[in-house]
């Protein structure tokens, strides 16, 4: 009992990590055409932010939506499951997510 919760705390953790590094990197994508000052210094932020994406993407959200990706990103994985328009499961997750966690902080994001 006492792994299973160690192992919900675990996911718990780097699913709002992720957010939170999820909300740093939109933010940076979004203004970096505008950026002038310290543009390039926040270049490696920005490549981490993708990193992360692609790699949470090809692990835990495979485990999360029992499917193996197509896609590089979350973004364009969620895109796609919500194209469907067949009422399947991954499609409301997708419905959930893209408006109420992902689009709140990059509007039309997915």
């Amino acid at each position: 009992m006492l792994e299973v919760l160690k192992l919900a705390i675990a996911l718990y953790l780097v699913l709002t990590g992720g957010w939170v590094l999820y909300i740093t990197y939109a933010s940076l994508a979004f203004h970096w055409p505008t950026m002038t000052k310290w543009k390039w210094a926040l270049a490696p932020w920005l490549l981490f932010g993708l990193a992360l994406d692609v790699v949470m993407n090809a692990t835990l959200f495979t485990i999360v939506f029992a499917d193996l990706p197509r896609e590089w990103t979350l973004t364009q994985r969620l895109t796609r499951y919500r194209a469907f328009h067949d009422g399947s499961w991954r499609q409301r997750v997708a419905d959930y997510i893209c408006p109420n966690i992902l689009d709140i902080f990059q509007s039309g994001h997915c």
